[in-house]
């Protein structure tokens, strides 16, 4: 099971960090670096790295990562909460929370490391 989280994780790593360069976030997306070095080293100790809570946004909640899918993207259209969002043709989804340092956008709250002692 803590491998499918990690596949999971990584895949939203990747999508974070494509919003990142696209919105021109040089600091998160390093920052990205290095949680995707927590996320390595977490799978060599048999663990997993997750993220909890409201700071990953729609993604984390859904478990639906390809957001340019069609048919999600018709789905999400019958919500009015959604349909304007996908209207603007801004990345979606934009409901990401990212913590700011020194006034620069810099990292993503909500990642912990899961471990099962035995």
């Amino acid at each position: 099971m803590f491998d499918a989280v990690n596949v999971y994780a990584a895949a939203l790593i990747s999508l974070q960090r494509q919003y990142a360069s696209m919105a021109g976030m040089g600091l998160l997306d390093k920052n990205l670096d290095a949680l995707e070095q927590r996320l390595a080293a977490a799978r060599e100790k048999g663990s997993c790295l997750i993220c909890l809570g409201w700071g990953g946004g729609l993604t984390t909640k859904s478990a639906w990562l390809d957001t340019t899918n069609q048919d999600y993207r018709q789905i999400l259209q019958q919500f009015a909460i959604y349909n304007r969002a996908l209207a603007t043709n801004l990345p979606f989804p934009k409901t990401r929370r990212i913590v700011f340092l020194d006034n620069r956008p810099a990292t993503l709250p909500g990642w912990a490391e899961l471990s099962i002692q035995g």
